[in-house]
Formats: structure tokens, sequence, C-alpha cells
């Protein structure tokens, strides 16, 4: 049984090697592209690219912001808490972690930081992470809308720190909250989201 499964695993691995000679790199790119474009229910990893060309698109879909280190946000399991709460309501939704683009992303990001919807209000998915809506060509936060606050950063941060995950009850009580009043927005503005 263990040698069957020991050569499985080097004939599968062989495979992969192959697989990978050749590649120009673009295959990470034009798999978050696939997703962007034909996203499954859940969560859906997004480029800024195409986040930035959906919304000049004037499409209308969900999009969880933040800004962490990729240990904090696999040992938390945030990806997959949202991933869950979103499959539980068959919704489709995009995420971006702002963490680790480039400069020349950075100075793209700026422009859509500058167009951010609310910038008046107490609430920013740039700063603060969480749940937001893209629509009619604008990003807008549905907690800003409420007046509602989630310092999704800071508690990525704070439950990296601890190895605690967002699969806890008491943490995915407010995912499943940030989700519901994402929905809320959209039903309150009759947004489009089929568009």
């Amino acid at each position: 049984m263990r040698k069957r499964l020991l050569i499985s695993f080097i004939v599968m691995s062989f495979l992969l090697i192959l697989t990978a000679c050749g590649d120009s790199g673009n295959a990470a790119k034009d798999d978050a592209q696939s997703t962007a474009d034909n996203p499954e229910v859940g969560l859906n990893k997004i480029t800024l690219d195409a986040l930035v060309q959906k919304k000049e698109n004037n499409e209308a879909f969900y999009v969880l912001m933040f800004d962490a280190k990729k240990e904090y946000v696999k040992n938390t399991k945030l990806i997959d808490a949202y991933n869950k709460a979103l499959k539980e309501r068959d919704m489709k939704a995009y995420y971006i972690n702002l963490h680790d683009l480039s400069y020349d992303r950075n100075q793209k990001l700026k422009s859509l930081r500058e167009a951010f919807d609310n910038k008046n209000s107490g609430h920013s998915p740039f700063a603060d992470g969480g749940m937001t809506v893209v629509h009619h060509g604008k990003i807008s936060s549905p907690f800003a809308y409420f007046g509602k606050a989630w310092l999704l950063n800071t508690t990525i941060g704070e439950k990296g720190n601890n190895d605690e995950s967002f699969l806890k009850k008491s943490i995915y009580k407010d995912v499943k909250e940030g989700i519901q009043l994402s929905l809320d927005y959209v039903n309150e503005n009759k947004i489009d989201m089929s568009k």
C-alpha cells in the first residue's frame, strides 16, 4: 500500500514538473483572469488589473479587500471562512490582498482610492479591509453606508499573532454579518448584480 502511494506521488510529481516546463509565467495570471471572467460560487481571487477592468466596464460584483501578510491569511483561514459563508448564501465574490502589490500596482491602486465612493465616511476598505460592492464604475463600502465598523486588517493581524481562525464561531459570526451588510446594501440600493 505504501509502495503504491509512493509511486503515485513520484509519478504525479514528475507530471507536475513536466507541465511546468516551458511555462512563460503567465499561467497564474491566466488562471486569475479566467476566474475573474467566470467566478464560481464562493470566494475567487482577482488581480488588480482585472478588478480595475471590471470596474471600468461598469460590472457589478462583490470584493473582499484586505492588506495582510500571506502567513496570517493562511494561518487564520480567512479565505476559507469567507468562502464557506459565501457558499452558504450561494454567492460569488472576489478577493484581493493589497499587501503584496508592487510599486506599479500601488500606483494603480492609488487611483482607485482617489475614486473611492465613501471618501468622507469612517470606513475605507483600502485602509480597514472588508467586503465592498463594485457597481456603476465605483467602489462602495456597505460598512460606511450603514455606519458600521469592521477593521478586518487589524483583526487579521491580531488573529494571525494568536493563531486564531476566522472559522471560530465568534469571529465567523462577524464574517457572515459583513456579507449580510453587503446584501442589504445591494437590496436597499436596488443594484443589479447580474451585470
